[in-house]
């Protein structure tokens, strides 16, 4: 069966694509040991001069306060610097060059501190500083993935972070998972089409872009069904008011769909799924909302919005504002943006 798979993996060319754009710049991608440190644990970061990026001092600016980094060619203007080594040289094929690997210890910190880095790289001879991730490695991934499919010049696509640098972050202790989810057996499913409830029927079932009608009553409906399948832990496909039947593009976070039942419909369906002993897990979708979200209408409504810098408009973007894929119906948060980040928290 030859089924599309979205994302930037779907065949061998995009995989090979992803690899080069992976592997351009000063990447640092968030490599660092241990992944969740404790508070004896120093954390080694890692970054990757690509193949044509030459520099010659790498520093990560980090602060333990949780405010931001800051810094220019190895002198900290907020928070403290710490020089990294050059440990290792590669060759890679894909992107025909040799790669320098970068290393540097940030320091041990008490429970709880919120560690915030940023990470610069020079030539002691040139003017120019460049900051980890760059290009914006995420986001160049994907509009280059719209490039190869539309038969354009992938290079074109990339394009350094809007805000102009990368803040990474950990927090030292708390970063671990729940024990219930190490061994848990979970069932994803999307509300839409999975079952419109006892005693009523489909809306349709032929146009796979428009809603079915299924239901979270019909979910509650089905439970003891999904109880026998011996799950527990159940991942509903997000609830929350959207003009798209899959609900990834949200228009109120506090609102549950009308057409999904409503707050009731969910309650009903976590209580009978709690009497079973099976979790139920929302997705909350903190990347992006709808085009049709009454901030981002606001924001692109006026250059002088408040919401504006809550978004990343670039007239030279294909929308006109950064969006999730090329999707013009999914913006892009900055949740760079102490305002928009409060937003995504509350």
């Amino acid at each position: 069966m030859d089924e599309f798979i979205f994302g930037p993996t779907a065949s061998d060319a995009l995989r090979i694509l992803e690899h080069r754009v992976l592997n351009l710049g000063l990447q640092h991608a968030d490599r660092r040991q241990p992944r969740r440190p404790g508070p004896n644990d120093a954390v080694t970061i890692r970054v990757v001069a690509g193949s044509g990026t030459r520099v010659d001092c790498v520093t990560c600016y980090y602060t333990f306060d949780g405010s931001k980094p800051a810094g220019s060619r190895g002198r900290a203007t907020n928070g403290q610097a710490i020089d990294l080594q050059r440990v290792e040289t590669c060759w890679d094929s894909l992107t025909w060059g040799y790669q320098k690997h970068w290393e540097a210890a940030i320091p041990t910190a008490p429970e709880g501190t919120l560690v915030r880095y940023i990470i610069s790289g020079w030539q002691d001879a040139g003017e120019e500083e460049l900051f980890a991730d760059w290009p914006d490695t995420r986001r160049s991934i994907n509009h280059a993935v719209m490039a190869h499919f539309n038969g354009a010049p992938w290079e074109e696509t990339l394009y350094s972070h809007p805000s102009g640098l990368t803040v990474f972050s950990y927090r030292v202790g708390h970063d671990t998972p729940p024990e219930w989810a190490r061994d848990t057996l979970m069932y994803h499913l999307v509300v839409d089409r999975f079952y419109p409830g006892d005693g009523r029927g489909w809306h349709q079932t032929t146009d796979p872009g428009q809603p079915m009608g299924g239901t979270l009553d019909g979910v509650a409906d089905k439970i003891g069904y999904l109880a026998d399948l011996g799950i527990d832990s159940l991942w509903l496909s997000p609830v929350f008011e959207s003009p798209s039947y899959h609900g990834y593009n949200v228009t109120d976070y506090y609102r549950v769909a009308d057409r999904l039942g409503g707050g009731a419909a969910l309650r009903r369906l976590v209580d009978e799924a709690h009497r079973r002993g099976i979790r139920v897990i929302l997705d909350l979708v903190c990347n992006h909302v709808s085009d049709q979200h009454p901030l981002f209408v606001n924001a692109r409504g006026s250059r002088s919005s408040p919401y504006r810098d809550w978004f990343y408009f670039r007239d030279d973007l294909p929308h006109g504002y950064l969006t999730f894929f090329d999707v013009a119906a999914m913006p892009e948060i900055n949740l760079g943006h102490p305002g928009a980040r409060a937003m995504m928290l509350d």
